[in-house]
């Protein structure tokens, strides 16, 4: 069916191309973010087989579902991505690529110290008014009054969005979704948050594609030992951060370096692995998760590889 089965691992760490048969081509995607087991998105694929439709999902559990879901339905208008929303929205779509998002009973994210994660930050309408179209939508549906009041009045003020209330009762909606039928049953009031672009807005994108993800320097000491003295070692740039955790010595004398990087709350995990080659060493990411090309992933490579090089006497 050419469903992303492994989210992004397939388009390692560049702007993935979407496959789309040549009856799909010419039209601007919908999307939806957060799909959980696919209800919604299955009746999309069946009632609309000509549009072309993406969905997003951090859980794989979920994703696996909605798979099974739209390979029994011979869906080929669907891709499903694995990842977070906040970074691939922004960096999987030119501006003005889009033509709907739709965000069904996502979790408000009450806690103060989670704010960050919500549609309501100022990172995620920035996003929006990037890669919707004039005259595209993006459609929230929510049990929470606050958090319907709360993404009015951010995503309204957006220099580029409008925001307008709209009835959300369930003979307006294609289908109800399992939390629909959930709260619905326990008499919760359902709402639901329209958005829609009406000006040009240039997204501003991390992937920094065509850059190499590789250094290599001059080094003869011992790898190992050289690079255990990384390990807790923290670094900052900008919004970039990114944390040195274990280092492993490979059977073929090579070294891999355990690194968590962070882009503005987008955190990637993988591995730097240092290669001996006569007097120098090669630093690259390794082949085991390939990571979007990130500033913090580039700005911890460069410093693995300047730390080797600083090394020697």
């Amino acid at each position: 069916m050419g469903f992303y089965l492994s989210g992004f691992y397939r388009m390692l760490s560049e702007r993935p191309y979407f496959d789309w048969p040549e009856k799909l081509q010419g039209r601007l995607p919908w999307v939806e973010i957060g799909f959980g087991n696919g209800e919604f998105l299955e009746h999309l694929a069946g009632a609309s087989p000509h549009q072309p439709m993406v969905g997003m999902e951090v859980s794989l559990t979920c994703l696996d579902k909605a798979a099974r879901r739209l390979c029994r339905l011979g869906a080929e208008n669907v891709r499903l991505l694995l990842g977070d929303a906040r970074f691939l929205l922004r960096e999987c779509f030119e501006d003005n690529g889009v033509e709907k998002v739709f965000m069904n009973f996502p979790c408000p994210w009450p806690k103060s110290r989670h704010a960050r994660r919500r549609v309501t930050s100022r990172g995620f309408a920035d996003a929006l008014a990037a890669v919707l179209c004039i005259g595209g939508t993006f459609r929230l549906v929510t049990d929470e009054a606050w958090y319907a009041r709360e993404a009015m009045a951010a995503l309204g003020e957006h220099p580029a969005l409008c925001g307008r209330f709209e009835d959300a009762d369930v003979s307006d909606r294609p289908v109800a979704t399992k939390y629909e039928r959930k709260w619905r049953a326990l008499g919760k009031e359902i709402l639901s948050v329209v958005v829609e672009k009406t000006a040009p807005w240039r997204g501003e994108r991390l992937m920094e594609e065509g850059r190499a993800l590789h250094v290599e320097v001059v080094f003869e000491g011992d790898l190992w030992q050289c690079l255990r003295a990384l390990e807790g070692r923290e670094g900052h740039r900008n919004e970039a951060h990114w944390i040195f955790r274990e280092v492993f010595l490979g059977n073929d004398g090579s070294a891999l370096v355990q690194v968590i990087a962070n882009d503005d709350g987008f955190e990637q995990r993988f591995f730097l692995r240092a290669v001996r080659r006569n007097d120098r060493v090669l630093v690259k990411i390794d082949d085991t998760a390939t990571p979007f090309r990130t500033p913090a992933v580039r700005f911890a490579l460069e410093e693995a590889a300047g730390f080797l090089a600083k090394t020697l006497p």
